[in-house]
C-alpha cells in the first residue's frame, strides 16, 4: 500500500522535543509506526539558520522565523505574525511538493496558518486543541482576547477534525459552534518509561542543598491562571509547621513570573524558593524526581475547568502525590486522598493545610503517588493515546 503523507505543524523549533511540540512529536512516532510519511513543520530559531533533515524518522522542515523571540514581551506579536505568513507559504509548498493528504496542527497560531493553507490547497485539516488561549489572555493580555476569540471561531468552523483533551473541553467547543461529530477526545499523557519513580535524584538534591527538606514543585508555564502566587502566599503558614520546606519553580513566564519574585522578597521567602527556570525536556524527569509533592493551585476559568496538564501526568508518572484545585476535568481523574488532594480554588488555608498534611505524612504521600503512577500506566501513556489518535486518519 502506498504511504500517505502527513504534515504536522508546531509553533516552536523542532527538534529538539519540548513541551510545546511534545504531543505532535508523539503523534508523529505513532504515524511512522503505521507506515505514514511524516513532515514536521516548525519555525527556525534565526531567519538565516534553518534546520532540515530527519529526526527519529520524521522529515524536518523549518520555515524562516525568529523563534528565539516567541515569548519576548515587546516583539512577540510581530514575530508570530511573521511566523503565520511564513508558515502558510511553507505549508503550501510542502503540501504540493510532497503530496500531503492531511495537515495536522497544534492550536492556536500553528492551526491558524494550517487552516488558511489547507483552505488554499483543499486539504483535510486536523487540529489538536489543548487550550483556550482567549481565556489565558484574559489575565495576561486582555487586549488580545477578541483576536484569539476570532481565531478560535475560524478554526472551529474550518477544521475537518478537532482532537481535544477532555469531555468538558469538547462540550465547550460544541457550545462555541463546533459540530459534535467533528470533535473527539484524546487526553494528554506522559511517557511512563521516561518519567518514572526509580530515578536517582540525590546528586541534584545535594546541588540545591535540599538535605532532608520536604520539597514541593511547580513545573511548566507560569501564568496567572496557574495560581503560583497563591502557593507563595500559602508558604508562610506551612513554614510555621515545617520550617525547612522548599519550593522548586521549574519553568518560566513573563510579567507574572517577574511579579512572583517580588512577592517572594516581600514575604521574606527567598531561602525557601528555588528558581530553576526553563530546562531541556530530557532533564525534566530528574528535577521532578528530586521533589516530594507536585502542586497545581489553579484558578477557576473556562481554560482550567476544561484542560488537562502535562505536569499532572508527569508528577504521577514520577510517583509524586499531587495537590490540585477542584476543577471539572481534572477532578474527574484526581480522586481526593486516593491519588492526590483536592482543594477549592484560591483557598490559601486549604492549600497550606494540604501541603502540611502530605509533607508531614510520608506514608500517605507515597501511597497517593503510587496510585497516581498506576493510573497513568493504565490510562495515560502516550503510546496508547497517540495510537488511538492516529486511528482517526483512517476514518476521515
Amino acid at each position: 500500500m502506498k504511504k500517505q503523507n502527513v504534515g504536522l505543524v508546531v509553533e516552536t523549533p523542532f527538534p529538539p522535543v519540548s513541551r510545546a511540540n511534545l504531543r505532535l512529536y508523539r503523534l508523529a512516532t505513532s504515524l511512522i509506526n503505521k507506515n505514514y510519511n511524516v513532515h514536521m513543520i516548525s519555525p527556525s530559531t534565526r531567519i538565516f539558520n534553518r534546520y532540515s533533515g530527519n529526526f527519529a524518522g520524521i522529515n524536518i522542515v523549518q520555515y524562516r522565523g525568529f523563534a528565539q523571540f516567541l515569548y519576548h514581551d515587546i516583539v512577540r506579536l510581530i514575530v508570530r505574525l511573521i511566523h503565520l505568513i511564513s508558515a502558510i507559504f511553507c505549508i503550501i509548498q510542502i503540501t504540493k511538493t510532497n503530496k500531503i493528504q492531511i495537515i495536522h496542527a497544534w492550536h492556536p497560531i500553528a492551526s491558524l496558518s494550517s487552516i488558511l493553507a489547507g483552505k488554499l490547497t483543499r486539504k483535510k485539516i486536523f487540529v489538536d486543541w489543548t487550550d483556550f488561549y482567549s481565556e489565558i489572555a484574559r489575565l495576561e493580555s486582555p487586549y488580545l482576547v477578541p483576536l484569539f476569540k476570532w481565531i478560535e471561531l475560524l478554526i472551529i468552523k474550518w477544521s475537518t477534525l478537532i482532537i481535544t483533551v477532555s469531555e468538558e473541553m469538547k462540550l465547550a467547543l460544541i457550545n462555541k459552534g463546533a459540530n459534535p461529530k467533528d470533535v473527539v477526545v484524546i487526553n494528554d499523557g506522559v511517557d511512563t518509561k521516561f518519567f518514572n519513580n526509580n530515578i536517582n535524584s540525590q546528586s541534584l538534591r545535594n546541588k540545591y542543598n535540599l538535605s532532608n527538606s520536604p520539597t514541593l514543585i511547580f513545573h511548566g508555564d507560569v501564568k496567572p491562571i496557574d495560581g503560583v502566587d497563591l502557593l507563595i502566599k500559602a508558604l508562610p503558614n506551612v513554614i510555621k509547621k515545617i520550617p525547612n520546606i522548599k519550593l522548586i519553580i521549574l519553568g518560566g513566564g513573563g510579567k507574572y513570573y517577574s511579579s512572583l519574585k517580588k512577592l517572594v522578597k516581600q514575604n521574606n521567602l527567598s531561602n525557601s524558593i528555588i528558581w530553576i527556570g526553563w530546562i531541556k525536556h530530557n532533564l525534566v524527569p530528574k528535577y521532578i524526581a528530586m521533589a516530594d509533592i507536585g502542586v497545581m493551585p489553579l484558578r477557576s476559568s473556562l481554560q482550567t475547568n476544561t484542560y488537562l496538564s502535562f505536569k499532572l501526568f508527569e508528577y504521577w508518572a514520577s510517583g509524586k502525590p499531587v495537590i490540585v484545585s477542584k476543577l471539572k476535568a481534572i477532578s474527574k481523574i484526581v480522586k481526593h486522598n486516593v491519588n492526590g488532594i483536592i482543594i477549592n480554588p484560591e483557598n490559601i488555608k486549604e492549600l497550606s493545610d494540604a501541603i502540611i498534611s502530605l509533607a508531614s505524612n510520608p506514608q500517605l504521600s507515597s501511597n497517593l503517588g503510587n496510585n497516581g503512577r498506576i493510573l497513568v500506566e493504565k490510562n495515560f501513556d502516550w503510546d496508547v493515546l497517540m495510537d488511538q489518535e492516529s486511528e482517526f486518519y483512517n476514518k476521515r
